[in-house]
């Protein structure tokens, strides 16, 4: 970088004698912008005139480089949520394919085991006992497939709404998990926009597996609710709670919902709750802003 000292003098009736001045703007050159940083102080004399003395520097190479950070970062937005788009069409399509063949598979075989066990005769008794066995095993296997067709994609999401696919997810974490789930809306009218529905949706199914595989909890709160115009989401448990350092690793699933909430605009949290376990909390607009190009300001003359 090239420096240079200079002095500029001129009348000025207020300045402030020692006042530091940091000023950044561009010029326009012959190849490229460039970019100069002025700090300078002024010092009044005697006849009045004020004599501004400083450093100019060019600052075009990290001005250029910060521009080449951001555009790296929005690439890697795109492509995370390029990604996040394509896992959920492969998703949806699976979820498809376990209801409507899978599941029309299972409802067969147990209508044919049915039928089996109502040829067999009277006194056997022991066949009869396996017929039944095998259609409770098949009832057991319909709803594994429902419920994982419902975890790849809820179809009550886009039937019924946000509200009403937690509190079916929390149903389905305490059946299977047996730790109780409560679930409080303080609105009905809570509609965000679909990709909105869908990441609170994935964030809330995320929470619950982090607190059935780790946090060892008896309880689970969740809260869905507006707060000055965004969406608010809080989930707690009872559980031994989470360490700065589990929240470091690579490979946290806290990353992956900071990832999601910050491609929606949003806040997140997480930390040790008032009486033990662990508080996440995220707030997210209730309608996404659109990425507006910004206008450059004008740059003020200074002499």
């Amino acid at each position: 970088m090239a420096n240079a000292a200079k002095g500029w003098r001129l009348p000025c009736a207020t300045p402030l004698h020692g006042t530091l001045l940091n000023w950044e703007g561009h010029t326009r050159g012959r190849t490229r912008q460039k970019w100069i940083n002025l700090r300078s102080t002024p010092h009044r004399f005697d006849n009045g005139v004020v004599e501004w003395r400083g450093i100019a520097t060019n600052i075009t190479e990290s001005k250029e480089s910060e521009a080449e950070l951001r555009g790296s970062r929005q690439q890697l937005a795109e492509l995370s949520s390029h990604l996040e788009a394509a896992k959920e069409e492969e998703r949806e399509r699976i979820s498809r394919d376990i209801h409507d063949e899978l599941g029309s598979i299972l409802v067969f075989l147990k209508i044919e085991a049915a039928q089996l066990a109502a040829k067999l005769p009277a006194d056997a008794t022991k066949l009869r006992e396996k017929a039944h066995s095998i259609e409770t095993l098949l009832g057991q296997a319909m709803s594994t497939a429902s419920r994982v067709a419902r975890e790849l994609r809820p179809g009550i999401l886009k039937e019924f709404g946000l509200p009403a696919a937690i509190e079916c997810q929390a149903e389905d974490f305490s059946q299977r998990f047996g730790i109780p789930c409560r679930v409080q809306c303080d609105e009905d009218g809570i509609e965000p926009e679909p990709d909105t529905s869908l990441a609170l949706f994935r964030i809330a199914q995320e929470a619950l597996t982090n607190v059935a595989k780790h946090a060892h909890a008896s309880l689970v709160v969740m809260r869905l609710s507006r707060e000055s115009g965004n969406i608010l989401l809080e989930i707690r448990d009872n559980g031994r709670g989470i360490s700065q350092l589990d929240m470091q690793k690579p490979r946290s699933s806290d990353c992956g919902i900071r990832e999601r909430v910050s491609s929606l605009g949003g806040e997140f949290a997480i930390g040790a709750a008032e009486h033990g376990g662990t508080h996440l909390v995220l707030r997210v607009p209730g309608i996404r802003p659109t990425n507006r190009p910004r206008k450059k300001k004008m740059q003020r003359k200074l002499f």
